[in-house]
């Protein structure tokens, strides 16, 4: 299993993205992306700072608190 077709599975148009599907929809083995997925070193910060800064644009407010 490729990052790339990963990524082809989580851009691609399928109504659920779970890792079943995106396998299935790519004509892959379903075990190869789960040990994928889950082995994999992914680094979380870049990621969750990236979330929280669209979470923030989207709906944040001016007057916003927090």
């Amino acid at each position: 299993m490729k990052r790339s077709q990963l990524c082809r599975g989580l851009l691609g148009n399928a109504t659920r993205k779970n890792v079943e599907q995106m396998a299935l929809g790519l004509g892959e083995k379903v075990r190869s992306l789960q040990y994928f997925v889950g082995q994999s070193q992914w680094e979380t910060e870049p990621l969750v700072a990236l979330h929280q800064g669209l979470i923030g644009e989207s709906l944040g407010e001016a007057d916003a608190w927090c």
